[in-house]
This record gives structure tokens, C-alpha cells and sequence, in this order.
């Protein structure tokens, strides 16, 4: 385990190896453990929002998924590079849930993206059990809806993919809440499957994003130095 500090956030980064021991003991606790996924585009927006950098802070577990965000913590580890370059958590945590057939809930924003994501697991995760699921456009009341419609079948995972900041807040607020093991909280666009064309502007997209965050740690560098000069 390392220490990160950037753009204002404390957070702590694991192996595989070490992640999924701890993502072991969580399915074994009686309490609700919490999993996000961290994008260069969240955490630029956790710099300026005072809010989200609380909610990811109160994390149990937080997982990079760009390398871009190893390099501005110092972690030049080529091994461990690699395995945030190959998605290599999530594929192995998947893997787990499948082979011990656990239970899973899906969380997502859109239609298209609970879509996405049962198709995803019945491609590559058939051993999960899928014993419910909620579209968050579809809600109508208030978040207890969902948290209730969890709660009725004690899922041991649970799987969001909503968008930031709600998805944060939404954890952080409701973790007491729900009974369950574990909330693993993904991007909404996480593991779709895109065209050639989507793919390209994709690329693009995520090289003018890594430009954008690489900028914005050395400048935020640069002025921390100089207040302490």
C-alpha cells in the first residue's frame, strides 16, 4: 500500500494482490464496505469540489483506473502499471464473485448501461447470481426506493454505475442504510462496448483528459510550493 496525495485528496493505493485480500475480508464483515473507481476526470473534479473529495476520502477502497493517476503520485512500479493498464482488479474481483457465486445488484443511470452491464456479466461472469437491478432515470420518489428495493434481497455486491457527483454522495449518505457486503461504484461509461469510431474518439477524448489532469497537478504543485516557500 502507498499513500497518494494530489490536488488536495489523501488517498491510499493497492496491488491487486493486497486489494482484493481486503475486498476478501469485506465479503466476510457484517457491515457495508465501499469500492470507487477513480478517473483523472473525478478526482479534477474532487480539487474543486470540497464535497466530493470528502465523499471519496470516506471510501473503504479506492481503485485508479489511468495510469495518469499513478504517475502524479510518484508510483512508477511497471508491474503495477500494468495491472491498472489491463483493468487486472476488476477482472480478478469478477472473477471471485463468479467462482464463489455471489450475489449481485446493479445500480445503473440509463437503461442502456443496466444493458451493457448484464450483458458484460453474463459474457464474462456467469457464476454471479443477479438478484436485482434499478434504473436511477426511472425513480419517481426518493432514494429510499432504491435502498429499500436493495434491502430486499441482501445482495452481497453491489454494482453502481451512476454519474459524478451523485454517485459519491449517494454512497456516502446511504452507506449505514443498506445490507449488503460490498458497493463497488463505477463510471457510468465503464466497460461499454464501443465501435471502431467510438473507440478512436474515445482515445482522443481520454488523451486531450490526461493533458487536461497532468496540467492541472503541476500547477496545483507549483502554487502549494510556493506557499511554502
Amino acid at each position: 500500500m502507498r499513500k497518494m496525495k494530489m490536488l488536495g485528496l489523501e488517498l491510499r493505493d493497492y496491488s491487486v494482490k493486497e486489494a482484493l485480500r481486503l475486498t476478501g475480508q469485506y465479503l466476510n464483515n457484517s457491515r457495508l464496505d465501499t469500492v470507487s473507481f477513480l478517473s483523472t476526470d473525478i478526482l479534477l473534479s474532487a480539487g474543486e469540489n470540497s464535497n466530493l473529495k470528502l465523499w471519496l476520502e470516506a471510501m473503504d477502497l479506492t481503485i485508479p483506473i489511468s495510469v495518469e493517476i499513478l504517475h502524479a503520485a510518484g508510483i512508477t512500479n511497471r508491474s503495477r502499471i500494468k495491472e491498472v493498464e489491463n483493468s487486472i482488479f476488476y477482472r480478478e474481483f469478477l472473477k471471485r464473485l463468479s467462482n464463489e457465486q455471489k450475489t449481485l445488484y446493479i445500480l445503473t443511470e440509463t437503461e442502456d448501461t443496466l444493458k451493457a452491464a448484464l450483458a458484460f456479466m453474463q459474457a464474462n461472469a456467469k457464476g454471479i447470481k443477479i438478484v436485482g437491478s434499478y434504473v436511477f432515470e426511472n425513480l419517481a420518489g426518493d432514494v429510499n426506493e432504491i435502498i429499500n428495493d436493495i434491502n430486499s434481497v441482501t445482495p452481497d455486491v453491489v454494482i453502481s454505475r451512476l454519474l459524478s457527483p451523485k454517485q459519491e454522495q449517494f454512497v456516502y449518505e446511504n452507506k449505514n442504510k443498506i445490507n449488503a457486503k460490498i458497493w463497488l461504484a463505477l463510471e457510468n461509461s465503464f466497460v461499454m462496448k464501443e465501435n471502431a469510431k467510438g473507440l478512436k474518439f474515445n482515445r482522443l477524448s481520454k488523451l486531450i483528459e490526461n493533458t487536461v489532469f497532468r496540467r492541472m497537478v503541476s500547477k496545483y504543485e507549483n502554487n502549494r510550493n510556493q506557499k511554502d516557500s
